[in-house]
């Protein structure tokens, strides 16, 4: 049985050609054919050690005898080919493929010979590296220039959602959670929400990365109108010691999201991994008075800085969309409102009311303060909150309004 190595070496450089260049016994112990053009060859290929190649310069020119060592180093070339995009090597490209490029960001290797971002398998030699479960860095290289950079995402861009092989799910462990601000919505309104991986009674000790898909019914929101935001997110800063992700599925009804820091650095905490907003569809016609949009969360993967995955536990929300408004109605007196805005010390809302409530969040979806309110302005002291944007939801007979503040 013969294996094709399809390879020339010429001045120190090993380059790939086409497949009848040269055939090898898959002992290594003979080899034939590949003609060379005259002069002295010698590769210098690094596997951690520079290993020399024996010619036979009796041979006219053709290659000779081969070490066992090195035809083994090719055949790992051959037999572990790189498809672009495919990091995780799981037969799927999509968000969870940036999270290995965090892992490996700024590491150097062997560059991968005519190398491109088409999804076909190429041949590269490995790097001395190799990722937790037994990947080799040179597919988180999926450009193939050597070095593990932010310019890898483009090939998960281009071959994004091409898949032959399901990945699985972590069903219990740290909490990833997706939160709805507020607790009723109508047609037209804005859903705003965050993801939060961790909580306070359980934080993640240690967090490096984390990628998921966003579910929900398309029939009742704005698909084209979803936006996600990770200024606030405690993973870190998007462009300094982080990256991020994210690709709409319209037919699918989700949006894929990842975000990974670069520092080689886990974290230890909880709180937010991003904020997003969506539009609601302006009409339930042919539906119920009110129907439940569910947000779900599936194909999670969380990593540490080693790239190996934490367990995870999800956990979902929902809010009821209606016909008419549910928010307080703005004809029942005078308009809530709050000033001044944006605030340093203390801030009034002003409620035209009998019986409401307070609960300020910030972005995080954490709770800063709560408390009854009185009919007409009600002082609150902002000076302990650090500065940044809160949402101030006003609870009354079971309908909510939710309005911003900025604290500066």
């Amino acid at each position: 049985m013969k294996r094709i190595a399809y390879f020339f070496i010429l001045s120190n450089l090993l380059l790939f050609s086409s497949l009848s260049a040269q055939v090898l016994e898959l002992d290594g112990t003979s080899s034939g054919g590949g003609e060379l053009s005259g002069g002295s060859y010698q590769a210098l290929i690094s596997i951690g050690e520079s290993m020399p190649l024996e010619l036979d310069q009796g041979n006219n020119g053709k290659l000779g005898l081969l070490q066992p060592q090195l035809f083994n180093l090719l055949n790992f070339a051959l037999t572990d080919s790189v498809w672009p995009g495919d990091t995780d090597l799981d037969g799927t490209i999509n968000n969870l493929d940036l999270l290995p490029i965090g892992v490996g960001f700024g590491k150097m290797g062997p560059p991968r010979p005519n190398a491109t971002m088409l999804l076909q398998p190429q041949m590269a030699l490995p790097w001395v590296l190799t990722y937790p479960v037994g990947i080799n860095y040179k597919h988180l290289d999926t450009d193939g220039n050597s070095l593990i950079e932010a310019d890898d995402t483009l090939a998960i861009q281009a071959n994004y959602g091409i898949t032959y092989k399901r990945g699985g799910n972590y069903k219990s462990g740290y909490p990833l959670s997706v939160e709805i601000l507020g607790t009723n919505l109508a047609v037209g309104d804005t859903l705003r929400g965050n993801v939060q991986l961790g909580a306070d009674t359980l934080p993640v000790p240690d967090a490096y990365g984390v990628g998921f898909s966003l579910e929900f019914d398309t029939t009742l929101v704005r698909f084209e109108s979803f936006k996600v935001d990770y200024d606030s997110s405690w993973l870190g800063t998007i462009g300094t010691d982080a990256l991020s992700l994210s690709h709409p599925n319209p037919a699918l009804g989700s949006v894929d999201i990842a975000m990974v820091r670069t520092d080689h650095t886990s974290l230890a905490g909880y709180g937010q991994v991003c904020s997003f907003t969506i539009i609601m569809i302006d009409d339930l016609a042919g539906k119920k008075d009110s129907s439940l949009l569910n947000m779900r969360l599936s194909r999670v993967r969380a990593i540490n800085q080693s790239g190996e995955e934490q367990p995870i536990r999800i956990q979902e929300d929902s809010v009821f969309i209606t016909q008419t408004s549910t928010f307080l109605p703005e004809a029942a007196g005078p308009k809530i409102e709050v000033f001044p805005n944006p605030a340093q010390e203390t801030v009034f809302l002003h409620s035209p009311y009998q019986n409401s409530s307070l609960r300020m969040t910030d972005l995080q979806g954490r709770l800063v303060h709560q408390q009854s309110l009185l009919p007409g302005p009600n002082e609150i002291s902002v000076q302990d909150l650090a500065q940044g944007t809160y949402f101030l939801e006003v609870r009354s007979e079971g309908a909510s309004q939710v309005l911003s503040l900025r604290v500066e």
